[in-house]
Formats: structure tokens, C-alpha cells, sequence
């Protein structure tokens, strides 16, 4: 019985946790349609060539690549992506240097990564977060055909 309980505390916890690594990948809009201070006003999933098109269409926002350094130099979406590596200490550092008003387009290799800074961004009060789907693998792959 003992043993029992212990599955199920631990199922019970591995299902929590997972529950709370998920991102909400859909546009998100704040319930009034105008966002607090502190509260972001959307979060968009584009596919790699609505993500590169939005990103041309907004004069002045930021491409974040949440890749590593290795990786980042292997290529990017485009030249003026910005390498900010997620599992770098100074991440959190890093991108609280970027205006929180200010589009930010966030791709990283498969999207995994992307959605974890997504996801840190939103609670630190970015407003405007575009992610790309399937990351730049995706992008490579469809660029390749």
C-alpha cells in the first residue's frame, strides 16, 4: 500500500511539473484588450516564413536567436539576429537589456528552448512575443526545398 501511494505522489508530481513547463503557443490577448503595465499583450506562433514576414513588416523590433554561441554561428534567420543563449548563466541579464514595448521575435533550433524564453519573457513584462515554429530547423528545411 505504502508503495502504492508513493506512485502516485510521484505520478502525480511528474504531471504537475509537466503541466507547468507547457507555453501557450496560441495568440493571447488580455481579457479588457488593453494590457496592464506589467501584462503582455500577445504571444504569437508563426510558422518560419510568417515569422520572417511579420519580422520585416515591424521596423525596429528584435530577432532573438536562444540558441548557443556553436550553434548561432552555423547560420540564423537573419543578419541581424541577436545570440542570446538561454542556458547561459546570464541569460535572464541579457535579455532584460531589450526594451519590454519593443516586438521581440524568438526562434531557437526546434522550438523547445523558444518556448521557455517565451515563457520567461511573458513574466518579466515583454509585451509583444513572436515565436517561430519548429525553429531553425524548420526554417532550414523548408528553405532547402
Amino acid at each position: 500500500m505504502d508503495k502504492m501511494v508513493r506512485v502516485i505522489l510521484y505520478s502525480f508530481t511528474i504531471l504537475l511539473l509537466c503541466m507547468s513547463c507547457q507555453s501557450d503557443n496560441k495568440a493571447t490577448a488580455s481579457n479588457s484588450g488593453k494590457a496592464s503595465p506589467n501584462e503582455t499583450e500577445f504571444i504569437r506562433m508563426l510558422s518560419p516564413t510568417e515569422f520572417l514576414q511579420v519580422y520585416k513588416e515591424n521596423p525596429g523590433s528584435v530577432m532573438v536567436d536562444v540558441r548557443t554561441p556553436k550553434e548561432y554561428v552555423g547560420g540564423k534567420l537573419v543578419p541581424e539576429a541577436e545570440n542570446v543563449d538561454y542556458h547561459a548563466d546570464t541569460f535572464l541579464e541579457k535579455i532584460l537589456m531589450y526594451d519590454r514595448d519593443t516586438p521581440i521575435f524568438v526562434y531557437c533550433f526546434s522550438g523547445g528552448r523558444s518556448a521557455k524564453a517565451v515563457y520567461k519573457m511573458k513574466q518579466l513584462g515583454f509585451k509583444k512575443i513572436y515565436e517561430c515554429e519548429g525553429g531553425y530547423q524548420k526554417w532550414d528545411r523548408e528553405n532547402k526545398k
